[in-house]
């Protein structure tokens, strides 16, 4: 029937295609944190339950007419959502934001329009069976998959390129009006056909699901969930909280469904045993390797590990589905499974351990569900003399929960002095010996963001990125009133504070820092700022957000250096870096300030877009990059841009010693309406 396949595939095409549109339109007032995508996730996958709820509970219970009226009621509530833009007033104004704020913001924006959407499968297919009755519903579900994969790939690839933040939601709400269409169309139809009468008692007693069928379900279904999360985690707090990197594990968990349940045949027991064996077994790899595996090579372990073991839990679901009159059942305990394990990994996890678990806990769980559904099974390989599909999952299981239990930062956990886990990642103090004496490190993820030697005799000494001679450096010592007076810097992200180092006596240095984890521990475990020479201040909160409100209190000229180094690992926070972003820098910089950008990334090449974003502001730009040492230094391989309008800047001997110009190329645009970091991938 046309109209119930254009209503499902429409419906599940805006499901799925307003989870990244709404996370990335949020992103810039939650610091450019990952976790609101990984937050975002667990509330998109709470609402999909509530929408099965309503569907099973209580829209299938009602009488057709009833159930149609009802169904246009909920429409009109969707009516004050539209469009879905959120509002910016609700933002977080306190200067710790939590995955609490999120869940908040996506509540008032979009619950209801997206609980609607999510009763569009289980209740369309429950439409579809009562008026055929001898067709199978469930190849609807296929083209809900379908459509919830073209929505997916259209952000990245179609919306997220051409189109700014406003014209994607509103095209959203334009679409979400013509699929509230077709589901009142659908439901106006629907009133003409009863239900099947009932079977007899004991045939529905035989054929009614088992509890432990329940707990089964629950559980194939919520680990491939914790999986997801785990997966995306990952990729996103290493690189960026990139629609792409978003959508790439949740397109595979998506995938998993249609493979498992819509293609015949392809869900294999043994091949897929073997394949989740191997596949395991890169991902520890690969999360050992840490800095030394790229993003590719990332994205094809973790992605083919995700791919794999949802596989096969989904298959073992697709396996074990009811009859179709237990159709609504089945899809609310799917929800609620994937419900729970989005819950877990997007707001318990972090508040429960103190590093990254959420991967391997997927991991070990999908192995052990498969294994549960093989034994399940009648026709099962572990019945047929194959004792390898047994061993196999089963080894790379134990692997990966080792891995679990023993996860380590660097080589040697007992050099870790603390860790803590916060909205913005996972922080730890790492103490060690090296050629030049003890010291101290601060690693964020798995990159370094400060190292002091604790020594009398370096510990006030710049290390790492922030070394003689690295760009930093360079801003400060080559200001044209370097020795002339003292100079206030403004530093936008703390890590252990070590820009400090360089302040003489009354210099003004302030630093901007949105996690309160960072600022407690520079101060307790590092002593940059306790030892600087000038005057140190600390504001709390987004820096965009903070130096916005000062520019609208006239504090204008505030700075005669600027330095931008708010990186988490290797993520980057896109809306420091836009036009509007430079604009903001520059009012606040005095008339020859110096604006600073960190751009050091192993992923990205930032170059081209703080070249382009100078070059449109009307300021020069220059290049200072300090190659990796090869043997133990002070300095770490670092890449710096320096923007000014001051044209002699870049003729002070200092300057023009350490700094070369930057070669011209295609721009690199980033604006707050359209930002792609696809544009700045390396080797893409």
């Amino acid at each position: 029937m046309p109209l119930y396949a254009a209503t499902i595939t429409l419906g599940a095409l805006l499901l799925f295609l307003v989870q990244p549109l709404l996370s990335r339109a949020i992103l810039p007032w939650f610091g450019g944190s990952a976790a609101v995508w990984t937050t975002s996730l667990a509330f998109f996958q709470t609402a999909l339950l509530l929408g099965y709820a309503l569907v099973h509970l209580g829209l299938a219970r009602l009488r057709p007419r009833t159930q149609a009226f009802t169904v246009f009621g909920l429409l009109v509530a969707c009516v004050p959502f539209l469009p879905i833009a959120p509002d910016p007033s609700a933002r977080p104004q306190h200067a710790d934001p939590r995955a609490w704020d999120v869940l908040a913001l996506l509540v008032a924006t979009v619950l209801v329009p997206y609980v609607v959407l999510a009763c569009t499968g289980p209740l369309v297919q429950s439409w579809f069976a009562r008026e055929f009755p001898q067709r199978s519903p469930y190849r609807l579900f296929a083209l809900s998959n379908a459509g919830s994969a073209i929505g997916l790939l259209a952000f990245p690839f179609v919306l997220e390129p051409w189109l700014g933040r406003t014209v994607q939601i509103d095209a959203w709400s334009i679409a979400f009006v013509a699929y509230g269409a077709l589901l009142a169309a659908c439901a106006w139809r629907s009133r003409r056909f009863l239900p099947a009468p009932a079977p007899a008692t004991a045939a529905l007693v035989a054929a009614r699901p088992r509890a432990i069928d329940l707990v089964f379900w629950l559980g194939c279904s919520a680990f491939p969930a914790l999986l997801l999360i785990g997966t995306t985690e990952r990729l996103t707090r290493e690189v960026a909280a990139m629609p792409f990197l978003w959508i790439l594990p949740l397109f595979l968990y998506l995938v998993s469904f249609i493979v498992a349940f819509d293609v015949e045949g392809a869900y294999h027991r043994f091949s897929f045993g073997v394949g989740l064996a191997l596949t395991s077994y890169l991902t520890v790899v690969s999360l050992r390797a840490a800095t030394d595996v790229g993003l590719l090579e990332q994205c094809i372990a973790l992605g083919g590990a995700q791919f794999v073991a949802s596989t096969t839990c989904h298959g073992e679901l697709s396996r074990a589905r009811p009859a179709t009159r237990h159709l609504t059942l089945f899809y609310l305990v799917l929800a609620t499974g994937g419900a729970l394990g989005g819950l877990f990994g997007g707001i318990v996890a972090p508040l429960v351990f103190d590093r990254y678990v959420e991967l391997p806990i997927g991991l070990v769980g999908c192995v052990l569900f498969t294994l549960i559904g093989w034994w399940r099974a009648t026709d099962s390989p572990l019945r047929h003399g194959r004792p390898a599909a047994l061993w196999l999952p089963l080894g790379a299981g134990l692997v990966a929960l080792v891995f679990a239990l023993r996860s380590r930062v660097f080589a040697v956990e007992e050099l870790v002095r603390m860790r803590v886990r916060d909205f913005f990642g996972v922080l730890t103090v790492v103490e060690d010996t090296g050629k030049f004496g003890p010291f101290r490190m601060l690693v964020n993820g798995s990159i370094n963001h400060g190292t002091q030697y604790t020594g009398e005799e370096l510990r006030r000494t710049a290390t790492s990125y922030f070394a003689e001679r690295s760009g930093v450096d360079v801003a400060i010592r080559g200001h044209a009133r370097r020795e002339q007076g003292p100079l206030r810097i403004g530093i936008v992200g703390l890590g252990t504070g070590t820009i400090a180092a360089w302040a003489k006596p009354d210099d003004a240095v302030t630093f901007f820092e949105i996690s309160p984890a960072v600022v407690s521990i520079a101060r307790e475990w590092f002593t940059y700022l306790d030892d600087c020479a000038g005057d140190v201040g600390i504001e709390l909160g987004d820096a965009r957000l903070t130096l916005e409100a000062k520019r609208a209190a006239g504090q204008r000229a505030a700075f005669d250096v600027l330095v931008i180094d708010a990186f988490s690992s290797d993520a980057i926070p896109m809306h420091l870096l836009t036009r509007e972003a430079v604009a903001l820098y520059l009012d606040l910089l005095v008339e020859d300030g110096v604006l600073a950008v960190h751009v050091s990334n192993r992923f990205l090449d930032l170059v081209p877009v703080v070249r382009t974003l100078a070059q449109d502001a009307g300021c020069h730009a220059l290049l200072v990059q300090r190659e990796a040492p090869k043997t133990e230094a002070i300095h770490e391989a670092s890449k710096w841009v320096l923007v000014t309008r001051d044209a002699a800047f870049a003729t002070r001997p200092y300057v023009e010693r350490w700094s070369r110009p930057i070669p011209d190329g295609a721009p690199v645009r980033w604006t707050d309406e359209h930002a792609s970091l696809w544009d700045a991938v390396r080797d893409r």
